[in-house]
């Protein structure tokens, strides 16, 4: 995850005077598929052991670096193409569509070649369906065809892009507001891992059990791309940050409120799981789309690398969870994760809306 993070911003710099930015998308295309065949050779032909598990860390670092590199060009090119009313329904039907399928492989191919294969081989076949799943989606995109963008007059070095995206964090309000509120967000999502080990510790269910669950967290990732794809064309962006965040206190709230009460249940935690796949699904399209409905058609690379590179340090917010569940107890870290999710939706309440802003534009041309 910080491999897809960290480099935005360096990303942005150099592409940011491009007037196409696809062809550097296409080149890191190719590393992320040259890649992942690499990982395929290493597993095949590398014993098990610590050089197979090192050589694999060190390809699937450069794998998610390119992926880094490449969020910025990825960004500038849907914000050119796709206008803003229809950018969180691409982003829903695209996690919708790719969730099911991910279901379907995962049923159908991962598991039946798992328990088919000896290790290391079994993986080497993982790897090879990951392998065509990925050329065939950074193909596709890499077809696409890029409108010539507005690269600002003025040069800038990468330090005065660096001051740039620094100036925008610090100078706009609803940029740096839109800030705030991720980071309000990593700390509710602080809690995330632990909520599977509260539900099998008090309802006393096997480690099996795990399964089912995420089972449930899965279907209401996917099934609420429908209606967060149908807000965003009808709302905009900042009415899934704002519905999104709300949606994220339900989790610590319900499992805080049944442990306060005393009182468990299977389908306390069901609820759980499902919420919990409801709200990342809204307020992360909510923050794919606003990000780029916020940012200057110029500067918009470094909106997006500013925003991503320094999102990617809530990381350490992600790891403050353990601690604070080893210090404290559940009901702490819940209730900080719950504060989290309240102030989030507190602050996209109050954020600028390019939507409506638009609308209102049209509005008027309309009218006159």
């Amino acid at each position: 995850m910080a491999g897809w993070h960290l480099p935005q911003l360096f990303s942005a710099a150099f592409i940011l005077h491009l007037m196409y930015k696809m062809p550097v998308y296409r080149v890191l295309a190719v590393v992320r598929v040259v890649t992942i065949g690499a990982i395929i050779i290493l597993v095949v032909f590398i014993p098990p052991g610590p050089v197979l598990l090192l050589s694999f860390v060190a390809a699937y670092a450069l794998y998610s670096l390119a992926g880094g590199l490449a969020g910025a060009p990825f960004m500038d090119v849907i914000g050119k193409i796709v206008p803003m009313e229809n950018r969180g329904v691409l982003f829903a039907i695209r996690r919708l569509v790719g969730g099911t399928l991910a279901l379907l492989t995962a049923y159908f191919i991962i598991e039946p070649v798992l328990g088919t294969f000896a290790f290391p081989y079994s993986y080497a076949a993982v790897f090879i369906v990951g392998l065509i799943a990925v050329s065939i989606g950074l193909g596709a995109m890499s077809v696409t065809r890029e409108p010539p963008g507005r690269p600002p007059t003025r040069h800038f070095s990468f330090a005065n892009t660096v001051r740039l995206g620094f100036a925008a964090l610090v100078n706009e309000r609803s940029f740096r507001n839109f800030y705030f509120a991720r980071a309000a967000i990593a700390v509710n999502r602080a809690a995330m891992p632990f909520y599977i080990g509260l539900a099998l510790t008090v309802l006393e269910l096997p480690d099996s059990a795990a399964g089912l669950f995420l089972g449930v967290q899965t279907v209401g990732f996917i099934s609420s791309n429908a209606i967060w794809g149908i807000l965003s064309r009808r709302w905009g962006s900042k009415t899934l940050l704002v519905l999104g965040a709300t949606a994220s206190f339900i989790p610590p709230a319900l499992a805080l409120s049944a442990g306060l009460a005393g009182y468990y249940a299977p389908w306390v935690y069901y609820s759980v799981f499902f919420a919990l796949g409801l709200s990342l699904t809204g307020f992360d399209l909510g923050s794919i789309s606003y990000l780029i409905d916020l940012s200057p058609e110029d500067r918009r690379p470094v909106y997006v690398g500013t925003m991503n590179t320094l999102s990617g340090f809530f990381l350490v917010i992600g790891l403050a969870g353990g601690y604070i569940l080893n210090r404290f107890n559940y009901e702490t870290l819940f209730a900080l994760s719950a504060a989290g999710a309240a102030t989030a939706a507190i602050i996209a309440v109050k954020l600028h809306d390019p939507f409506r802003e638009l609308a209102k534009r049209r509005t008027t041309i309309s009218r006159g």
